[in-house]
């Protein structure tokens, strides 16, 4: 049986750290390393908590539902994708509030209902210990975004009827592509009143 014997910090950087975990299985030993915006005291592998929120926002205009994207750019692969609203649950803050900064700050919007579809889980397992709690949100776009002077947004705005070829079509993020394909389905099968 695996048991984990020590953690060690290797980097020391504000957002995102590496760190070497140590294991034992049977009678040997082995390194894992990973990737997390914790500290030490909290990461995965000892305690479970949400880190980030991500959201499709949403709006019914005339009878149509509407999804506002964002495009953002990615220092990762140094180029711009589609996405969902998504973002970190500051200290002591709950994801229902980090998810109502978050839209406020990307896309310039109210939150006029909001509803959890996917209580916290793991978005990249064998890298990262990242959790991620999804939610759908109706939206009133009434005001300016808030972004940080390192970001880069535009918003797009895709009829529900359009969206399934929207992202075929057009570079979106796995996490947003398959969270926008739910909230598709969803409504296609369950009806617009599943959204309230």
């Amino acid at each position: 049986m695996k048991k984990l014997i020590k953690i060690e910090k290797e980097t020391n950087n504000k957002y995102l750290n590496l760190y070497k975990l140590t294991y034992k299985n049977n009678d040997s030993l082995y390194d894992y390393f990973i990737a997390s915006r914790r500290g030490i005291d909290n990461l995965g592998c000892k305690k479970e908590k949400v880190d980030a929120v991500k959201v499709v926002p949403y709006y019914i205009e005339n009878d149509k539902i509407y999804v506002v994207l964002i495009y953002e750019y990615r220092h990762c692969i140094n180029k711009s994708l589609y996405g969902t609203v998504a973002g970190l649950v500051e200290n002591n803050e709950s994801t229902e509030i980090a998810i109502t900064r978050e839209i406020e700050e990307e896309i310039g919007a109210s939150v006029m209902s909001l509803k959890r579809v996917q209580k916290g889980s793991y978005s990249s397992v064998g890298m990262s210990d990242e959790n991620i709690e999804c939610f759908y949100a109706r939206v009133e776009l009434n005001k300016k975004q808030k972004l940080d002077s390192n970001e880069q947004i535009s918003l797009k705005t895709i009829e529900l009827d359009k969206l399934i070829d929207f992202i075929d079509d057009n570079p979106v993020d796995l996490p947003s592509a398959l969270l926008l394909k739910m909230f598709y389905y969803e409504i296609k099968c369950k009806g617009q009143n599943c959204l309230y």
